[in-house]
């Protein structure tokens, strides 16, 4: 599917609510306070838990992976919206990187047949669920509603509609 021709690609940027910011602002912070402590603790020849539960650290250490990914989509996120002749993908990006999520084949990229898309629309005006932007711009994908592109202008969005429109000539 990557060699297949790109007829037209868009980007938008990663739109966070406050209450995402700030929520992984508070855990971020929280898990660099008990790494430090961690640190401080091994410094001084303790073990920062108990010699039974020496993998703990680990996982904990571990565990602050997901919330720097999620920061970084916050601040440096992009949706990357691709039209092919046969697949309309969307591909989520940080800095140019495919999100590191192995199990959905080409990083974080979704490709939807063209065929099986019957409409696209500018999306219903929702208020924000939380940590999660509402999209711009929904389409029908096999029954199911697909949504994306939170992070564009009005304008941007009738645009891309009006472009992935003609050039599939969706209604």
């Amino acid at each position: 599917m990557s060699t297949e021709e790109v007829l037209q690609e868009f980007r938008a940027p990663s739109k966070g609510t406050w209450t995402a910011f700030l929520t992984c602002g508070v855990l971020l912070l929280v898990w660099i306070g008990v790494e430090l402590m961690f640190i401080e603790a091994r410094l001084g020849g303790a073990q920062p838990l108990s010699g039974k539960d020496s993998g703990g650290v680990a996982v904990w250490t571990i565990s602050g992976i997901p919330l720097l990914i999620w920061l970084l989509w916050l601040v440096f996120g992009v949706e990357r919206i691709t039209l092919r002749k046969k697949y309309l993908t969307i591909r989520n990006e940080i800095v140019g990187l495919g999100l590191p999520f192995p199990y959905s084949g080409d990083a974080l990229a979704f490709n939807y047949d063209v065929e099986a898309i019957t409409s696209i629309r500018l999306a219903e005006p929702l208020k924000s669920k939380g940590l999660i932007a509402p999209p711009r711009i929904q389409f029908t994908y096999h029954g199911s509603i697909i949504g994306f592109g939170s992070g564009l202008q009005m304008q941007e969005a009738l645009n891309i509609i009006s472009i992935t429109k003609r050039i599939y000539h969706i209604r």
